[in-house]
This record gives structure tokens, sequence and C-alpha cells, in this order.
């Protein structure tokens, strides 16, 4: 017999049928189930006022045994980002858009003013919850419940209870760890920080920073992820471009500065990849236009430029 909450879950599940980018127009679509998942029926110590998990998964087929977490930036949330976190799952990935503290600005609310040591500290607690971290800082105050980790191994067992053919169970190392190796995390802006330091403190499959991260002294220190793993892409028309690639080159991640329009996988070889494109959906004289450009759905390209632009997400989630 189903529980109610079974019966919740399938009537949240929605798919969708969309085209690979790069195939040509008589291949037939990859089909992606898409999934909205509120945290609270993943442990009800949760709060959802960060909004619902976003999961897409692909055919079985196409699926490579791996996970690919997404962290939103500031006051984002998971479903902003949808026609990446599809087009990662019609590459193979089981993945998750996690809906976790983001509504404070680490760099902009929280550190403004304080010590250096404000801004490691704070992305941790986001990560691990503050009992964990036990920072002085009065913010982000997250809770061990609330804590981006825990909201993780609570959706991966949820939906392995639900989904139990889809892989899930692959991908807890046990109930209260994730299998580190076998995820890959990205996150924009802010949340790309995040994927950062998750790299920093565990060795990661990759790490792939979109609008990201600040050159703060965390991104000198060792890191469990070697530098070869992480991957970068921003927008030199965004304000935060200087921090951005600054912060790319302490993080050691190989290559020059490389611009990818007009050009073809492997981008020189680079894993810090530059987008010029002009033709972002949105207000050109608003920074936050590119600062989304590369990622966000409502600053897409259109046409031929997002294309082009998807080749570059290939390249990021598989070179």
């Amino acid at each position: 017999m189903f529980s109610l909450n079974r019966v919740l879950v399938a009537f949240a599940v929605m798919t969708t049928a969309v085209a690979a980018s790069g195939v040509a127009a008589s291949a037939a679509p990859i089909p992606v189930t898409v999934r909205s998942v509120a945290p609270s029926a993943t442990d009800p110590a949760i709060d959802d006022r960060y909004g619902d998990h976003y999961v897409a998964v692909g055919p079985a087929t196409l699926r490579n045994g791996k996970m690919l977490v997404f962290f939103a930036g500031t006051g984002g949330r998971p479903d902003d980002y949808s026609q990446f976190l599809r087009h990662a799952a019609k590459r193979g990935y089981l993945v998750v858009g996690l809906a976790y503290p983001n509504d404070l600005s680490i760099n902009g609310d929280v550190c403004a003013g304080q010590p250096p040591q404000c801004k490691e500290d704070s992305r941790l607690e986001i990560l691990l919850g503050a009992s964990v971290v036990n920072s002085p800082w009065l913010f982000p105050n997250v809770s061990d419940a609330d804590a981006a980790y825990h909201r993780l191994v609570k959706l991966v067992a949820h939906q392995d209870e639900f989904f139990p053919l889809q892989g899930w169970d692959d991908l807890l190392a046990d109930p209260d760890t994730p299998e580190w190796e076998l995820i890959a995390f990205a996150g924009h802006s802010q949340g790309g920080g995040h994927a950062a330091m998750t790299g920093k403190i565990n060795a990661v499959d990759r790490v792939v920073l979109f609008d990201a991260t600040e050159p703060a002294e965390w991104t000198q220190e060792p890191k469990d992820t070697a530098s070869h793993r992480f991957w970068g892409l921003a927008h030199e028309r965004e304000d935060p471009y200087e921090s951005v690639t600054r912060s790319w080159q302490l993080l050691a991640i190989p290559g020059e500065l490389f611009i990818v329009d007009g050009q073809a996988p492997p981008f020189g070889g680079s894993h810090r990849l530059v987008s010029t494109t002009t033709g972002c959906t949105g207000d050109p004289g608003d920074s936050s236009t590119w600062h989304q450009c590369v990622i966000a759905d409502e600053h897409l390209p259109t046409g031929a430029t997002l294309t082009h632009l998807k080749t570059v997400w290939d390249h990021l989630l598989s070179s």
C-alpha cells in the first residue's frame, strides 16, 4: 500500500522532454524527469522557507553513476537555473538543485567590516551548521538541520526511498555522509563559493564555478580536491569579474583566461573560461544581466549563442 507521502511525491513529478544541445534536429529529444521536493518532506526539522529542492533525472541508459549538486546564488532558487540543471541530467548526472539558506550575502550582509576569517566561517556554517563551526559571527546562524550537507543527505535518502532503481543509494557512504568522490558540485555567485568550499574540505569529483568566488584567504589554502578538478565560467562585463578571476588564480585553477565565444572545446585546455557575448537577455545597463548571463534562466542568451553556451556547459561537466 502506498503511503500518503508517496502519493504526494508522485503528484509532484513532472516529466518533460527537451532536445539535447548540439544534437541534430532529426535526433530524438532526450527525456528528463523533473521533481520538486519540499525540504520538510525529507526531514520535518528542515525549514521550507528557502524554497523546494529541484531534482532532474535523465534516462537510465545515459546515467554516469554520479550526482551534480548545484547551489543557487544569493536569494536565488534552484528552479531559476532549470535549463542548466536539465542539461546536466541529459549528460548523465542525477541532478540536485539544492534549496539551502542563501538569503544573506556573505560579502555584503554578513562579513562587511568583519575580519577575513568571517568569509570562511560563514560558508562553513551554511554547509555544516552553527554548532559544528561554532563561529563568533552573529549571522548566518544556520541550524544543524538546515545546514546544506544535512539537507543534501536527507534529500538523497528520500529519493532513494521513492525511486530505488535510480542509483541514489550509491551516493551516500552512510546516512550522514555523501559519497564525495561521486559528486560534482557547481554553483552561481555565492553558491559557487559554497561549491568551491566543498571542494576545499572534501575530495569531490569536480567543482564548477559560475561567476564565483571571492579572492578570500581561504582560496589560497590547501584543498582536498585537486586544482585540475576545478573549472570556472564568468562574463567579462559583470561587476565582480576582476575579483572572480582573481579567485580562480588563487585557487590555482589551470590555464589562462580563455574567451569561449566562437571557439570550440577544449578551449585551449584552459579551465578558466570567459564569455564576452552581448546576447544576454535583459537590460544591458544592469550589471545583474551580465552576472547571470551564462547560467540563470532569466538572462540566458537565445538562439545560436545559447546553443554554443551549452557546448561550454558540456565541457565544464565532462572534460
